[in-house]
């Protein structure tokens, strides 16, 4: 959908489907944008990120920064969006 020019979004934790997405070039979709969704200190507020890391699970912020996404966040728990072209 990206590479044709269509607008791909998710909020929450819904980000996670985008980890294993690429452009045509084999490249993570989210690799140099910016990106947000459920941050660290919101895993860690409501004492899931140490569960987490234990059972290898995907920890959003992490991840993402891991696939060269520009990570934002807001105030945990407030309400907060990014963009960057159709992302």
């Amino acid at each position: 959908m990206y590479a044709a020019g269509k607008v791909v979004a998710a909020d929450c934790h819904g980000p996670v489907g985008l980890v294993g997405c690429t452009k045509p070039d084999g490249t993570p979709l989210i690799a140099g944008l910016k990106v947000t969704g459920f941050c660290n200190v919101e895993e860690t507020q409501v004492g899931a990120i140490d569960k987490m890391r234990a059972a290898s699970y995907i920890i959003l912020e992490d991840k993402f920064r891991e696939l060269g996404g520009k990570f934002e966040s807001a105030e945990a728990w407030s309400s907060f969006a990014v963009s960057d072209g159709k992302l």
